[in-house]
């Protein structure tokens, strides 16, 4: 028998959320980076434990694989506490779940952790797996005064070197201490080295580094990171003060792996490959919406593990972005299914990701998008039962904050064979679009005789046909951020 040890951050999308400043978020992801995470705790295991070779290699997961096959649970609780300390230092705010599992390969210990999980124990029989919890860390001392950026913690520390718009000085807790470190800003007198700089430099997160180089491959040219929310929404055109946060998950891949779970198959490989998957797509959709004459990545990454992803976007892109990202994304994990399909000698359906998108002011605070992003992504997923790619939205601005229960969740097949009917449409003047959504609260005969007198009865005449493929108020209000597809 063998020990295995998974440790991982848990409710990562509130964590990211706890600060509303772009260089706090990426100080946040960059804690959550495996590497770092290893890095930071390797003093602690490296005596009793080893990388699992068949774990997942994802951002904040650490999957270890005890040296001991049968250790005494005294050594193994130490262990987890030594770990816990150590990340709790790392990242104060953040919140763990560990597991511990025992079973002759890790194959068989996910599958009884499994078992355990859909039995709702915390303990199988015969202590094969075991789930603890870890809470994040509490304060020290009564609190008396709040952090001056989240407001969620006892501020510990102040500093000048947060916000340099700023001339008061700052009192912040000790996770968001941290964060801004490690995101690249000094929240004391320490001197860095230059190996130090280069690492956290630009942008402070290894994935955002790397899809800025990999942009910088597909465009042939060097492009830089914004620094703030409000530099990422100034990309856009016109009035350019929105952002979209995109939450994008995969489908189904529980039937993928459990479809290749006797054939052989190394899980390991499965993940790296589903994962390299989704930093290419990633990678090739935020290409695909750079422009000409941009200076800055419209793109910033806040998660990518897995199969998710958690991005801010510039407005006027993020339906070009989600539409090229599920397309190549789809394309890609149907290659994998062919591949690994072919070595388990069976047939394998790809798996597809899903989409959730809201579309808010830059000043709307981070939390309340990706809450709604996360109910978007849900309604998408189950709409087409996870089958087909698809994206829902919510356009904060225009619809108010809560997600409307007919909202339509297209599939990207039916957008991509409906996007001259919606280019139409954008088309229409602003005014114009307005003036015609507010026509549909009066019905059909309202929009037909204002489409006359705007002149756009054909724009407007795929949308009152019988069972259309999206009602004329969820296509206004979609095209209001489809500007990147404007025709010249």
């Amino acid at each position: 028998m063998t020990v295995f040890l998974d440790v991982g951050a848990k409710r990562i999308q509130a964590y990211l959320a706890r600060t509303p400043r772009l260089r706090g978020r990426r100080g946040a992801s960059a804690l959550l980076d495996r590497e770092r995470l290893l890095a930071w705790t390797e003093h602690a295991w490296a005596p009793h434990a080893r990388i699992n070779p068949a774990g997942k290699h994802t951002d904040g997961l650490l999957s270890l694989e005890l040296l001991d096959p049968e250790p005494p649970d005294a050594a193994v609780g130490a262990l987890i506490a030594d770990i816990a300390g150590l990340l709790q230092r790392l990242a104060p705010g953040a919140e763990w779940d560990v597991y511990t599992r025992r079973a002759p390969d890790y194959r068989q210990a996910m599958h009884d952790g499994a078992a355990a999980e859909r039995a709702g124990h915390d303990l199988l029989p015969g202590s094969a797996a075991r789930y603890l919890p870890l809470p994040a860390a509490a304060a020290e001392i009564p609190v008396i005064r709040f952090c001056d950026t989240c407001g969620l913690d006892a501020a510990v520390v102040q500093t000048d070197r947060v916000d340099p718009d700023k001339a008061d000085p700052l009192s912040i807790c000790a996770d968001c201490s941290r964060r801004f470190l490690e995101g690249g800003y000094r929240t004391d007198h320490r001197n860095w080295s230059l190996d130090w700089q280069e690492k956290i430099a630009p942008g402070g997160l290894r994935a955002e580094r790397d899809l800025r180089r990999g942009v910088e491959d597909r465009i042939d040219r060097l492009i830089g990171v914004v620094g703030s929310f409000e530099e990422l929404a100034a990309l856009g055109s016109g009035n350019a003060n929105h952002l979209c946060t995109v939450f994008i998950d995969g489908n189904r891949f529980g039937d993928l792996f459990a479809a290749l779970k006797d054939a052989g198959v190394s899980l390991n490989d499965l993940s790296a490959d589903l994962a390299t998957a989704v930093s290419a797509a990633l990678v090739r959709a935020t290409a695909a919406v750079v422009v000409d004459g941009d200076e800055r990545v419209p793109v910033v990454p806040h998660l990518l593990g897995g199969d998710d992803l958690l991005a801010s976007v510039t407005a006027d892109r993020a339906w070009d972005f989600v539409l090229a990202f599920l397309t190549d994304y789809h394309a890609r994990t149907a290659e994998l299914a062919r591949h690994y399909g072919e070595r388990a000698e069976r047939v394998i359906e790809p798996p597809t990701a899903s989409a959730g998108m809201v579309f808010a002011h830059v000043k709307r605070p981070f939390a309340d998008c990706l809450d709604l992003a996360e109910d978007a992504l849900r309604r998408a997923k189950s709409r087409h039962r996870a089958e087909r790619p698809a994206a829902c939205w919510l356009d904060i601005t225009a619809d108010g904050p809560e997600l409307p229960d007919d909202r339509t969740v297209p599939t990207v097949a039916i957008l991509d064979r409906h996007r001259a009917q919606l280019d139409e449409l954008v088309r229409i003047p602003p005014a114009g679009r307005a003036a015609l959504t507010e026509a549909t609260r009066r019905g059909e005969m309202a929009v037909a005789a204002l489409a006359h007198r705007l002149g756009r009865r054909e724009a407007v005449r795929p949308f009152l046909q019988h069972d259309p493929f999206m009602p004329l108020a969820d296509a206004l209000d979609l095209v209001r951020w489809w500007q990147c597809r404007k025709p010249a």
